[in-house]
């Protein structure tokens, strides 16, 4: 975990500035694939993720599946951990997972994808 300051502009007026602290979660590799937690509320999430109504969707690049079953495997663990939508897509090897992020953060999914044996990286 990295501690970080960010500067973020205010929604409401774009030449107030004020300094945010995020937890940074790195997951795999060196590669940053994870997700914020900060104190209050700003527009900024982490490449791959996006707002959708109240809920947040990301896309997840997911390797080394070979069956239905594997991909059976994985929805049912994120299910388990709080995601409301899983779609799979076979041509790219890509889910696109909604989620509250209350429950559940993009590093957390990562984490598990990776845990069952597989290799999971966020698309933009």
């Amino acid at each position: 975990m990295i501690i970080c300051q960010i500067p973020i502009l205010d929604r409401d007026c774009p030449s107030y500035l004020t300094m945010q602290d995020y937890q940074i979660y790195v997951t795999s590799q060196d590669k940053l694939l994870a997700t914020f937690s900060v104190s209050g509320m700003i527009d900024i999430y982490p490449r791959g993720v996006y707002m959708k109504g109240d809920s947040m969707e990301t896309t997840i690049k997911i390797e080394k599946t070979t069956c239905i079953s594997c991909i059976n495997r994985i929805e049912s663990r994120l299910k388990i951990l709080g995601i409301s939508k899983f779609d799979y897509n076979f041509q790219n090897k890509s889910a696109t997972i909604l989620y509250d992020e209350k429950d559940i953060t993009v590093g957390e999914m990562v984490r598990a994808i990776v845990d069952l044996g597989y290799e999971a990286i966020v698309r933009p």
